[in-house]
């Protein structure tokens, strides 16, 4: 059996269990090229070594192995054309997944720092921002029931990755007056620029504007201050984000009010 390689030190080469060995064989897609028919002893051919290493590389990638068979061809040969094929695009999926886990991470680092010199502030103070773009969608409920705030953000992260739209984290509500002078609400997500347009996406224009911080020991003063006791302008909106700290807390995230006129936003 030299031209063979036993059970057990195919165990050891690739880092492969006997057990697991002997499922890949009862599964139809390695078994052993010779069983001794006297001890029962298993043996494998190098050329099955590449096979082992296809399925390893399925289990990297999560391909479920009774898929394997769809690999195999009649005459019992692999289509390694194929497997690799898919195999590609699955990695490119998950890279795609990571690469957008790091620039939300990057993105949640820039406003903590940011958090941190908008936390000293009083009074209202003038900020530059981007073109800004949100998910978006009608908010009724009380703006401090914390439940019913969570249920609509919710709602929005579901909504950004059926869509496949990228994170920008800040999330918030959107106060606006209509065209017979009710005051409406819209719960929003930030996220960045979406290759097509949708009525569920607002749109906030580059542009410097008022803001006022309100930690969370005063966030209901900034509700009165820009929503109850307002004197809306036509066209107006009040934009209310919350604002994360380095550390968590119990309470209530702060608040950074945004005021944006007339013909700077848009659904």
């Amino acid at each position: 059996m030299k031209e063979h390689l036993s059970i057990g030190e195919v165990s050891k080469m690739k880092g492969v269990s006997v057990k697991s060995l002997r499922y890949y064989a009862k599964l139809g897609i390695l078994p052993p090229a010779y069983i001794n028919p006297e001890t029962g002893y298993r043996y494998y051919t190098t050329e099955q070594m590449f096979v082992l290493d296809l399925i390893l590389t399925c289990l990297e990638l999560e391909i479920p192995l009774k898929q394997f068979h769809h690999y195999q061809q009649p005459d019992k040969t692999l289509n390694i054309q194929k497997m690799l094929e898919d195999g590609q695009a699955i990695a490119q999926k998950r890279l795609q997944k990571l690469n957008q886990t790091i620039n939300e991470m990057q993105t949640m680092h820039k406003h903590l720092e940011k958090s941190e010199q908008i936390a000293q502030t009083k009074g209202v103070y003038q900020s530059e921002f981007p073109t800004r773009f949100f998910v978006c969608q009608p908010y009724q409920g009380d703006f401090f029931d914390i439940h019913y705030f969570m249920y609509a953000m919710t709602d929005l992260y579901r909504n950004i990755k059926q869509q496949n739209l990228q994170n920008r984290i800040r999330q918030g509500v959107l106060f606006y007056q209509d065209n017979i002078g009710t005051v409406r609400a819209q719960a929003v997500l930030e996220i960045e620029k979406p290759r097509k347009p949708s009525k569920q996406i607002l749109k906030i224009q580059k542009g410097i504007y008022p803001c006022e911080f309100f930690s969370d020991q005063d966030s209901q003063l900034g509700y009165e201050k820009y929503v109850n006791s307002h004197q809306w302008n036509s066209g107006e909106a009040v934009l209310f984000l919350e604002v994360y700290g380095k550390q968590t807390r119990c309470e209530p995230a702060p608040l950074e009010v945004t005021i944006i006129p007339k013909g700077n936003w848009s659904f």
